[in-house]
């Protein structure tokens, strides 16, 4: 999560979108096993995230492609891509403000630890 936050390699959000739709399926699996009245409030934080971090992750997915299209261009066809990454590095800087404010709402909720804890007994 914290990797997520700080936004330095775009490896933490996938991983955390992987493990975030990792947790909602497990929790379908295992409803019958949980408390029915926490399992819905647990259900839609983990959404939330999923939602947040595949917003990210696409946004950093299309940025790595066009940087990878971009290294076999000439100079002149590059400019436009150029432009084009510098658009979308703005939306994704701005999306991460998204990101820090669900994993911190997801923090505070104290959700992940209950869960924890109520799988753990």
């Amino acid at each position: 999560m914290e990797g997520a936050k700080r936004n330095e390699d775009i490896e933490y959000i996938h991983k955390l979108r992987v493990v975030s739709r990792r947790l909602r399926a497990a929790l379908s699996v295992f409803e019958e096993c949980l408390p029915k009245k926490r399992v819905k409030p647990w259900r839609k934080a983990v959404k939330t995230l999923t939602t947040s971090c595949g917003e990210a992750r696409d946004e950093d997915v299309l940025i790595a492609f066009l940087e990878s299209y971009l290294v076999d261009l000439e100079p002149r066809a590059a400019t436009g891509i150029e432009y084009l990454i510098r658009i979308q590095r703005a939306r994704r800087l701005l999306m991460q403000s998204d990101v820090i404010r669900v994993l911190d709402s997801l923090h505070a909720s104290g959700i992940l630890a209950d869960l924890s804890d109520t799988c753990r007994t």
